[in-house]
């Protein structure tokens, strides 16, 4: 349980906390996700994902994140079994980084359920929510979509960048930034903050999500019930 209780340092004073469920959204949150993940260290990783999604999950295409043999992927038949299984890895985890792909938002039930689970196992919980999210418990929320640098723009031989807009914070103050990841050292590189704030950085995005993340609320609470 090395890793129990251990943040996540991501750049400057930016971190996933410990014990805390974040959630993540926008284009670009598979690569944040992988981005987490990698800057975790030597810590195992569980991905919790559906099956019958089309695009699979190979960890060797993860390669330049992270070490594959870190990740164990979990697929599930289920929306309601992705939840269980988030549950159980932060729970019986080890201080793992358990990374969730959701079909839904979570709802404030659900998610204090899986922040009580985060903190019994001390690990780092990471949601990945396809739509816009709802009010919930979790510690933190981040935006992130991808952009191409204008050539020169960016030092690194790959001028992919992302724009990172924290939108969610708990415990802190918010913010955007251009990052960029840094595969040799596998550590996210910080190539300007935006000027504007998250606003900026995220753009407009859907905040009518409320009405439809409560509907099946009441199901997804269940699979997480004992």
């Amino acid at each position: 349980m090395s890793g129990a209780n251990k943040d996540i340092p991501l750049f400057e004073d930016a971190r996933l906390a410990a014990s805390r469920v974040h959630e993540a959204l926008g284009p670009g949150a598979r690569g944040f996700a992988a981005m987490c993940a990698g800057a975790a260290e030597n810590r195992p990783v569980i991905w919790v994902r559906s099956s019958r999604e089309q695009r699979r999950l190979n960890p060797l295409g993860l390669s330049d994140f992270l070490d594959p043999a870190r990740i164990v992927v979990a697929e599930c038949d289920r929306p309601l079994d992705v939840l269980w299984c988030m549950e159980e890895a932060l729970r019986f985890g080890g201080g793992a980084v358990v990374i969730a792909e959701l079909a839904s938002p979570m709802d404030l039930t659900v998610s204090r359920r899986l922040q009580l689970a985060a903190e019994a196992g001390g690990g780092v919980g990471l949601a990945i929510v396809a739509d816009a999210p709802v009010t919930n418990a979790t510690e933190t929320r981040w935006f992130c979509a991808p952009f191409h640098a204008p050539t020169g723009d960016c030092e690194q031989s790959d001028s992919t960048l992302w724009r990172l807009s924290l939108i969610k914070n708990k415990k802190g103050t918010f913010g955007a930034w251009e990052i960029g990841w840094d595969a040799a050292t596998r550590r996210i590189i910080v190539v300007s903050k935006i000027a504007g704030g998250p606003a900026v950085a995220a753009g407009p995005y859907r905040r009518d999500a409320t009405l439809r993340g409560r509907r099946g609320g009441d199901e997804r609470a269940e699979a997480l019930r004992p």
